[in-house]
């Protein structure tokens, strides 16, 4: 059936569409006693949308069509993050201490979108076939995390930072992570740096929920 559709052959084209929003509102102003404040609210979301074009369905015969509908994929976040900042001024170190605390609040979701049913019927469309319903659906979690930052000069020549972080997700569970960072001159012209962490990042939505079913012959 193939060369009643594409007599002198075929090459199938992915043609795609990716849509981006995106809103950041703030605020921020002064404390008495040097306290500084910072509120910040974030929305991104992103839709990507992935059709085949000259391509067919070898299942459905002469009848396939030679365009299909793969499937949507969208990803979507919400954070909120309140900040206070002061600097202190402690005769044992050299410059100023200064300290920050926070909390962040975040919301996620991920979805997978069925393509159309000639898309995945069978064989599929040739070179992707499209999401199949039981591929699809809507996934989301939440997390909160507050965290404490220090940085201060200890000497002229030595500086350091010290920052730790406590998260809990809604469907992961909860994590803590640190990190120690140093700096030390040695001329004005060159300096060493070294840092510690034990950094932490839970599995993105897209990558715990992501499916795609294909299927293929050996012949």
């Amino acid at each position: 059936n193939i060369p009643a559709i594409y007599p002198e052959g075929f090459l199938p084209l992915e043609s795609s569409n990716s849509e981006d929003q995106s809103l950041v509102v703030g605020l921020r102003g002064a404390l008495g006693d040097g306290w500084r404040w910072d509120t910040s609210l974030n929305y991104g979301r992103n839709r990507f949308r992935l059709d085949v074009d000259n391509s067919l369905n070898t299942s459905l015969g002469a009848t396939s069509p030679r365009s299909f509908y793969i499937g949507t994929l969208s990803n979507g976040e919400t954070l909120f993050n309140a900040d206070l900042a002061r600097d202190f001024s402690p005769s044992w170190l050299q410059g100023p201490l200064s300290l920050a605390l926070g909390a962040e609040a975040r919301s996620e979701r991920y979805e997978i979108g069925a393509g159309d049913p000639s898309s995945y019927f069978g064989t599929g469309a040739q070179v992707f076939a499209g999401f199949r319903p039981s591929d699809s659906g809507s996934h989301s979690r939440s997390s909160d995390a507050i965290y404490l930052n220090l940085e201060a000069d200890i000497t002229k020549a030595l500086s350091a930072s010290l920052a730790l972080r406590g998260e809990h997700y809604s469907d992961f569970g909860s994590a803590t992570s640190a990190k120690l960072s140093g700096r030390y001159a040695i001329s004005p012209k060159a300096a060493l740096r070294g840092t510690a962490s034990t950094g932490f990042r839970a599995p993105s939505l897209a990558q715990q929920f992501y499916s795609t079913t294909t299927t293929g012959f050996i012949g």
